[in-house]
């Protein structure tokens, strides 16, 4: 079953509230551990760490839900049921 236009906007409002959401959130732990190690982290060294320190784990669940939805947004084909599904 394929999904309404209604759905892929729907989708569209998930894809960039994910975005904002994950912002937020990576900028409040990053600036909690700055402020634990009194250093202040390049942006070079901020995708390590959001990649591989245990105390992001938490983040990367939803980094690996938000591009499960862009993937299914951007998409050429129509989106299933099925796909809307997963991102649920």
């Amino acid at each position: 079953m394929k999904t309404s236009p209604e759905q892929r906007d729907k989708l569209k409002i998930l894809t960039a509230s994910f975005a904002r959401i994950h912002k937020m959130l990576l900028e409040l732990q990053m600036s909690d551990l700055e402020r634990a190690q009194g250093i202040e982290i390049k942006p070079a060294a901020r995708l390590g760490i959001l990649l591989n320190d245990p105390a992001f784990a938490w983040l990367r669940n939803l980094s690996q839900l938000m591009a499960i939805a862009d993937d299914v947004y951007f998409q050429k084909e129509e989106i299933t049921s099925d796909q809307m599904a997963r991102i649920k």
